[in-house]
């Protein structure tokens, strides 16, 4: 009798997760639960970042550098800030309802991937360095103009972010956007962000170094 209660009650809750409905839920608490907190912790960093460089100096755009760090974490922590809110507000009323949510683990493992605490598997395996040893002998007004392009195409992505809005989130279908950015290009985003990165390790390729990572 035990063995048969058992039965039915591991075939109840195995069609209970293969309901459509449920299964969609389940996985959209997941994204928004990983994500949002995730999106809060790096909005605080980028918070931190831009007061501290504010407050390094009484002319904080007095230098390039620290006109470029500010510049820099700036975008990022509307980027977050904006995704961190979307992540937890969820209406009808501000039309970014999850219809979806991507089922294949494939998908969940490539997204995870890029993300902490698993990115420090991937970074091990691909590692991006920064260091002196992988500099190219680059004239400052090189190095400058490298600068200018990345939070150009920074700006880029950050347009894209405030054109999804609320919508913002990993793995989820929220609607399609067609405003901003992606009336031009499908994929603004992607493009903005990656064609940045190319551009800030340009001057670490010496040897041929992080070319496999950035691909």
């Amino acid at each position: 009798v035990i063995s048969r209660k058992r039965g039915r009650s591991g075939r109840s809750l195995a069609l209970f997760f293969a309901n459509k409905h449920v299964r969609n839920r389940l996985l959209a608490f997941v994204v928004k639960a990983y994500f949002g907190a995730l999106m809060v912790s790096f909005a605080r960093f980028h918070y931190r970042t831009v007061a501290d460089a504010l407050g390094r100096t009484s002319h904080p755009f007095g230098t390039f550098d620290n006109g470029y760090t500010i510049l820099y974490h700036s975008m990022f922590l509307i980027d977050a800030g904006l995704a961190a809110v979307g992540y937890f507000c969820e209406s009808a009323l501000l039309r970014n309802r999850v219809r979806s949510v991507d089922p294949y683990p494939m998908s969940w493992l490539v997204t995870l991937a890029c993300y902490p605490p698993f990115n420090d598997a991937t970074g091990t395996l691909l590692p991006l360095n920064m260091g002196d040893q992988h500099r190219l002998a680059l004239p400052l007004t090189v190095l400058l103009g490298l600068k200018m392009v990345t939070i150009f195409f920074f700006l880029i992505y950050v347009w894209a972010t405030l054109a999804l809005n609320l919508k913002f989130s990993n793995l989820t279908n929220r609607g399609i956007v067609r405003g901003g950015p992606y009336a031009i290009l499908r994929h603004p985003a992607y493009f903005g962000k990656n064609m940045a990165w190319w551009f800030e390790y340009i001057p670490y390729l010496k040897h041929g170094a992080n070319l496999l990572p950035l691909i």
